[in-house]
C-alpha cells in the first residue's frame, strides 16, 4: 500500500513535499468517537467539545502524514503535540484537504 497524495507544505518560507496516506476504516471510526447528534423538531444538532475537536485534528495529522516510503512521520501525538501550533495547523489544514482528495478519487473512481 504505497497510495500517497502529495501536498506542499510551507512554513516560515520553506516549502517541501509532505506525504498523506488515506485512513482505514477503524482509523476512521476511532476519529468519529466523541460526536453527539441527537434530532430535535425534525433537525439533527450535533454538539461539539473543542477540546475533543483539536484532539482529533492531531490525530488525524499523526495518523495520515507520513513519508515519501509510506512511515509514519509522528511515532505518536504526543510528539507532534510538542511542535509549534502554526506548523501543526498548517499541516492538519493539508491533512484535511488529503483525506477529502482521497473519497472525491474514490468516488470518481466507483469506489464510494
Amino acid at each position: 500500500m504505497n497510495n500517497l497524495i502529495e501536498k506542499t507544505f510551507t512554513y516560515r518560507g520553506e516549502s517541501r513535499p509532505v506525504f498523506f496516506r488515506e485512513l482505514t476504516a477503524g482509523e476512521q471510526l476511532k476519529l468519529s468517537q466523541g460526536y453527539k447528534s441527537t434530532l430535535r423538531d425534525g433537525a439533527a444538532e450535533t454538539t461539539l467539545d473543542f477540546y475533543a475537536e483539536g484532539e482529533r485534528a492531531h490525530r488525524l495529522l499523526q495518523m495520515t502524514l507520513v513519508d515519501a516510503n509510506g512511515r509514519n512521520v509522528y511515532a505518536s501525538i504526543g510528539k507532534l503535540q510538542e511542535e509549534p501550533v502554526s506548523k501543526i495547523n498548517k499541516l492538519v489544514e493539508l491533512a484535511r484537504e488529503a483525506s477529502r482528495q482521497f473519497t472525491e478519487e474514490a468516488a470518481e473512481a466507483g469506489n464510494d
